[in-house]
């Protein structure tokens, strides 16, 4: 319903607030780009489960060994 709605939309957007004033605190103490640091610790995290994820289509056969090791060089 409509509650619901309203407090997706306050959450999402107060959490974009933090991103965007937490970027900022990062770019003005002088750690380098603030956002691209957040986007990057972002992918970062995620690359544990997709490579995971990765390794289980492989061991159940449902993807090839070549296949993976494509993928890899292709993203690594």
């Amino acid at each position: 319903g409509w509650g619901f709605r309203l407090t997706a939309v306050v959450s999402l957007t107060a959490g974009t607030m933090f991103l965007m004033w937490l970027g900022e605190q990062i770019t003005e103490r002088g750690l380098g780009n603030g956002i691209s640091i957040l986007i990057f610790a972002g992918i970062a995290a995620g690359l544990p489960s997709a490579v995971g994820g990765l390794l289980e289509l492989v061991r159940t056969g449902a993807m090839s060994i070549i296949v993976a090791l494509f993928i890899v060089l292709l993203v690594g």
